[in-house]
């Protein structure tokens, strides 16, 4: 199972911590680990790859100034990317 970290209205002297955080969740996902950073603002993920092997899905994902990490399974998301490209195409 990956691991999430998140810290708000931190210090900047706290990133050795934050650091630390990020390598004691290492067990929890061998496949890649990340922290992004903004003044103030935190977040860290450790990946454990299953179903998408792929670099793309590495987190924390950035895209047009907007930053998530997520945990989590969406089980109908074959059926999403179908609805998705169907309505992408349409516009």
């Amino acid at each position: 199972m990956c691991g999430i970290a998140g810290f708000l209205n931190y210090p900047d002297n706290l990133n050795s911590y934050i650091d630390s955080v990020s390598t004691i969740q290492g067990h929890r996902g061998p496949d890649n680990q990340a922290v992004w950073r903004s003044p103030g603002v935190a977040l860290c993920h450790q990946r454990l790859s299953i179903i998408d092997l792929s670099a793309e899905a590495n987190q924390p994902m950035v895209k047009d100034g907007l930053v998530i990490v997520f945990n989590g399974e969406i089980y109908n998301y074959q059926k999403i990317r179908e609805n998705l490209r169907k309505n992408y195409q349409a516009s």
